[in-house]
């Protein structure tokens, strides 16, 4: 069998076979030569990357707590406080005090601490150097300092070296011990003040902000031990005084008069002035190292933190050996399995990927497009294999979107329909169509829209049905009034000639009584005539009594209808006013429904459509409730003139019946004469003369009848006219409500 009939597999296996002695050996001896230099470049390369990545972390950390400065710096509060410092403690821009405004930056303070632990004190401190709010923190809780324990600090070097910056620059003091009064507090207690200066809008000095660090919070970012080179990180100061260390006794020489120092136990005085950032070293005798520079005031170099990672020589080198030990028994391994190792990755490698996707093409071939292949490695096979499941992907991605495309022009028309369907009843309603109600499902904000219309369309219409009820039992009570009221001006009439005829026939009475004086020859017939005379002017004198009493009775009746008739309007015009609020409450749904519209952008906007058309029936609602007010308005006015018209008529007829009362009286004593005079001729002529002087008397007091009689009449019509006038009311109030369909 020739070569080139081979099976793929074994091609492959051959050519394997025959390129791994060579390479094999060649790489073995190279390997062999250049490992302990290499090893040894790479560990110090890898202390190198670890050093780095450890000063990077706390080069962050302290550029986290400049960004949190420059942040402070910037909050309302403190140019609040300086202009209410400069305008004898009020703020001329938003009339607040001082204290408001330093309470203001207190409540920041607390927060901005609890927010984050590793402060432990924030201060803002004014140009000379006063303490103006300082806020401590303990275990995360706040303690604002009292006034009376607010302290100088004008001459704090962090507090001079401050007010020394320009705009926008930030200063990070050395990194020592706490202290407290000029002695190291104890506990130790490792702490680090960033300091900002504050500008008011003149760019004028205004003082300083100053947040105090944790120390320990950025120490903590310091491996303890790197167990992968048994080495340890240190970190020390510009001056090689150690700020981290394995051994705790040699930490914080600089600030406790110790001798331990990075600079005269390793030799590394050069690391105080190098202008490399990071580097390494393998001549420190039994050890290496490598080390990284941090700037903490970028534009003071000197000012500089030293990282480094030491470790021995021989925990760095001893894996140069175990390799060299281990390459000789690999060579020798991989020799005898070179075949077997060969053949097994040639069916891994090639022949089964192979297989597999002639499998998985033929499965694509037929239309599974879910059908993928595996990771086949990043080789020529895997890169067909990508592309394959690139191609697969794309596949199904796009008959996905032609899927959820159909899904959401599905979802558009069910929308378009729903909206439709909202304005729909929108425009019944605005028509004046209270009957119908919407059906809504769902739990959407479409469907939250349609039950809110729903409510308003009840609240509405029962408004509605409320005051149709109303304007119905006013229009009643009209009807009523101005039946009594036609009654009570027909009766007046009546009155009205009653005492007319009373007063002619007393008039006759005095013309019998002259004739009387005159003729005492015919007394008899005289006294005959004056008693029938005086009899019916009794009975007129009676009626008149009666018919007042009527009056009277009528104008109380009166007076209630009226009085019911505005506790009626009254409760008309709450009505009006729950109409008003419901309007208001439409107003302010729309507007946020538009607001919503808004955020929601091009898919709200035919939700802005139906917001904008449920606030003009909203504002339509409020324009027809101010007419009906203004209607209501009307007819309180014109009740209360019919209340007083009233109460002045019911005055008129108690003086009418006084009036009626007396004449009845002397229409009694008239008959007691005239019978006196039939019974005692002989005294005939002074009887007459009697009887004169009563007739003026009768006389004077019917005049006085007619009077009251003829203003009765005239309160009568003013009680007419205003009944009318309220009847006119109720009608346009009725026209009003009539707009909507209940």
């Amino acid at each position: 069998m020739a070569i080139k009939d081979f099976a793929i597999g074994h091609k492959i296996i051959i050519v394997v076979a025959l390129a791994a002695l060579l390479p094999l050996l060649v790489v073995a001896y190279y390997a062999n030569s250049n490992s302990s230099e290499t090893l040894e470049n790479n560990a110090l390369s890898a202390m190198d990357s670890k050093v780095q990545g450890v000063a990077s972390h706390l080069q962050t950390f302290v550029d986290m707590t400049k960004q949190d400065a420059t942040f402070l710096v910037t909050v309302p509060p403190i140019q609040g406080i300086i202009r209410a410092r400069d305008n004898k403690g009020i703020d001329e821009k938003d009339n607040s005090t001082y204290e408001a405004w330093v309470g203001r930056l207190d409540i920041i303070f607390s927060n901005f601490g609890k927010a984050k632990p590793y402060y432990y004190k924030l201060r803002y401190i004014d140009e000379n150097g006063n303490e103006m709010l300082r806020v401590n923190f303990k275990e995360g809780i706040p303690h604002t300092s009292p006034q009376a324990e607010l302290v100088n600090q004008a001459q704090a070097p962090f507090f001079i070296e401050t007010m020394k910056l320009s705009a926008g620059q930030v200063h990070v003091s050395p990194f020592n011990l706490n202290r407290e009064g000029g002695r190291i507090v104890e506990p130790h207690t490792p702490v680090m003040r960033i300091g900002i200066p504050v500008f008011n809008s003149a760019g004028q000095r205004r003082g300083v902000l100053m947040l105090n660090v944790l120390g320990q919070h950025m120490l903590n970012l310091i491996p303890k031990k790197d167990t992968a080179s048994l080495g340890q990180f240190i970190m020390a100061d510009k001056d090689g005084y150690y700020l981290s260390h394995e051994d705790s006794t040699k930490t914080w020489g600089g600030d406790l008069n110790r001798p331990d120092n990075l600079f005269k136990e390793l030799g590394l005085a050069k690391l105080a002035t190098t202008d490399q950032e990071h580097g390494s070293q393998k001549d420190l005798g039994d050890q290496v190292m490598a080390y990284a520079i941090i700037h903490p005031n970028a534009n003071d170099k000197s000012d500089r933190w030293i990282v480094m990672n030491i470790a021995s020589r021989e925990s760095v080198l001893s894996s140069v050996v175990r390799f060299q030990r281990a390459l000789y028994l690999l060579a020798a391994i991989s020799l005898v399995a070179a075949l077997m190792v060969g053949m097994w990755l040639a069916r891994t490698w090639f022949v089964h990927p192979l297989t597999r996707i002639l499998s998985v093409l033929n499965h694509f071939a037929q239309g599974d497009t879910t059908v993928r292949l595996g990771d086949l490695g990043r080789d020529e096979i895997g890169k067909v294999a990508a592309a394959f499941n690139h191609m697969a992907q794309q596949q199904a991605e796009s008959q996905q979107r032609e899927h959820d495309q159909l899904e959401e022009l599905r979802k558009a028309a069910d929308i378009q329909d729903r909206v439709m369907a909202l304005r729909e009843h929108i425009v019944r309603v605005a028509s004046g169509d209270l009957t119908r109600r919407m059906l809504v499902t769902g739990n959407d904000d479409l469907s939250q829209l349609g039950h809110n219309l729903n409510m308003m369309t009840e609240n509405l219409a029962s408004i509605a049905s409320g005051t149709t009820d109303a304007v119905n039992v006013i229009q009643s009570t009209l009807n009523e009034l101005q039946g009594a009221i036609n009654n009570q001006s027909s009766g007046a009439s009546e009155q009205a000639a009653a005492v007319n005829e009373t007063t002619a026939a007393l008039d006759q009475i005095k013309g019998m009584a002259a004739q009387a004086m005159e003729r005492v020859q015919v007394l008899g017939e005289t006294a005959e005539r004056s008693r029938r005379e005086s009899e019916l002017g009794g009975v007129a004198v009676e009626q008149a009594i009666a018919g007042m009493g009527g009056i009277l009775h009528r104008m109380e009746g009166i007076a209630q209808t009226i009085l019911a008739l505005s506790e009626q309007i009254q409760q008309i015009g709450e009505i009006t006013g729950v109409v008003t609020n419901l309007a208001q409450q439409s107003k302010m749904l729309a507007l946020n429904a538009s607001i919503e519209a808004a955020k929601a952008g091009e898919a709200g906007k035919g939700f802005a459509v139906v917001a904008a058309e449920v606030r003009e029936l909203a504002e339509q609602s409020q324009q027809s409730t101010a007419q009906v007010q203004k209607i209501l308005q009307d007819i309180r006015h014109a009740t209360d003139r019919a209340v007083m018209a009233t109460e002045e008529g019911s005055k008129g007829v108690d003086a009418g019946m006084l009036s009626v009362q007396r004449s009845g009286d002397v229409m009694r004593q008239l008959n007691d004469v005239v019978r006196e005079t039939t019974i005692a001729s002989h005294q005939i002529t002074a009887v007459v003369k009697q009887q004169f002087l009563g007739l003026e008397q009768v006389t004077n007091a019917m005049k006085d009848i007619n009077k009251v009689t003829t203003q009765f009449v005239v309160n009568t019509q003013q009680s007419k006219i205003a009944s009318e006038d309220i009847a006119t009311v109720v009608g346009r109030l009725h026209e009003s409500v009539s707009v909507y369909k209940l």
